[in-house]
């Protein structure tokens, strides 16, 4: 889960969109309010939901009236449309203050999604830089529904709520223009689409508890799901966490819970370029769970040193807990389950490298995530279980409390 940018706005990039109903107003009132990066182009549209119009200030000398609103940089300058005028475009200074008003509960549209709360734009880099900022309460509705199907048990969604509230509120306050950002390198996070009856009932019957561990908030992280067994921070990150430690998992009924992949010779090629493709492989460190830590990669023109997520990144893995194996290119197309039984994998420093044109590369692999923290699909096995949501928190997250925040 990635770390908010440095500021960007500075005194000379004053853009701000502000976006609001009165439902919004007074939940931000009561809560802390989140700031949420959801954008990051060079232009993009605001649209009215129906047919009550946006209430603009700033691209005219008095409040504006208008139902799409089209913003873009070009040449360092903002540039401006509206409705009937949209291929008619204005400029205005790049320290512009643009407020855009609604009192539609169903938001305004951004592109393809809508947003309720307050949105802010800054220029960075000849990019827009759009934040959204809205109650944590109002925010969890969303993420909640776009971190776990809707219709998973109410135990599963509380316990995401309250991780997820607890992990956002961590990062309240940071330096920059924004505590979060809405991918999975943060949490995700796609609007009001996103929120149901279900991730709303989670939110409200968990509103404002959080995850403590000696008085302070923990970081919360969660993950898909660990393949049999969480892994302790530790093992992942720099630092080893008491509450972060390796227990037992419940999802060995989810979709990711075993999985695999095959790259043929050329894509390894392609994958590997600086040494030419992958002749061979030696897995130098692993966990206590399995999960590839470092590795040894040769090929044609050299060997390379990588860490296992760095390797998962590059293969596009679901997760570090794999086993990886060079095999004949002839058996390329034999059902998996006959690959794996005839495997032998290569843990020592090869004799004799193989051609990567007779070669491809099995990787057969457990859970989804980096395995530290929640395992959601653990927390939906043991919700089907009879677990609570506080059993639920409390196994991942050991020796933590909680409470109100």
């Amino acid at each position: 889960m990635g770390q908010p940018s440095r500021n960007i706005w500075g005194c000379a990039l004053g853009l701000s969109i502000v976006l609001s109903c009165p439902e919004v107003s007074a939940l931000v009132k009561q809560e802390p309010v989140m700031r949420v990066l959801i954008n990051n182009s060079r232009e993009f549209r605001l649209r009215a939901d129906s047919d009550t119009p946006l209430l603009v200030q700033g691209i005219t000398s008095k409040e504006k009236k208008v139902f799409f609103l089209n913003l873009k940089i070009k040449d360092g300058r903002l540039f401006w449309s509206t409705d009937k005028q949209s291929n008619q475009w204005s400029s205005s200074p790049s320290d512009s203050l643009i407020r855009v008003r609604s009192f539609d509960p169903r938001g305004i549209w951004l592109g393809t999604r809508r947003y309720r709360g307050e949105l802010r734009v800054g220029i960075k880099e000849k990019r827009l830089i759009v934040v959204n900022h809205l109650g944590v309460e109002r925010y969890l509705m969303s993420v909640v529904g776009s971190e776990m199907p809707k219709d998973w048990p109410m135990a599963a969604l509380r316990a995401q709520a309250i991780a997820s509230r607890t992990y956002a509120l961590k990062r309240l306050g940071s330096k920059g223009t924004f505590d979060i950002n809405s991918s999975e390198s943060s949490q995700v996070y796609l609007g009001i689409e996103s929120e149901t009856q279900s991730t709303k009932n989670a939110v409200n019957s968990t509103r404002s508890l959080v995850l403590r561990h000696q008085g302070k908030l923990i970081s919360a992280v969660f993950h898909s799901s660990s393949g049999g067994r969480t892994e302790s921070s530790g093992s992942v990150w720099k630092y080893q966490l008491p509450y972060l430690v390796s227990v037992p998992d419940y999802d060995h009924h989810g979709p990711k819970y075993r999985w695999h992949m095959k790259y043929r010779p050329a894509e390894l090629s392609k994958l590997f370029h600086e040494i030419g493709g992958l002749n061979n492989i030696r897995v130098i460190k692993t966990s206590k769970t399995g999960r590839i830590v470092k590795i040894l990669v040769y090929g044609p023109r050299g060997r390379l040193v990588i860490t296992g997520p760095e390797l998962r990144t590059r293969l596009g893995l679901k997760s570090t807990r794999v086993k990886l194996a060079m095999l004949p290119y002839s058996m390329f197309s034999q059902p998996v389950s006959r690959l794996i039984a005839q495997r032998s994998y290569l843990t020592k420093s090869p004799q004799a490298q193989k051609s990567s044109q007779e070669y491809f590369l099995l990787a057969t692999g457990f859970g989804a995530g980096h395995g530290v923290g929640m395992s959601q699909w653990g927390a939906h096995g043991l919700a089907k279980k009879g677990a609570n949501f506080r059993q639920i928190l409390h196994h991942y997250y050991s020796g933590i409390k909680i409470h109100p925040y």
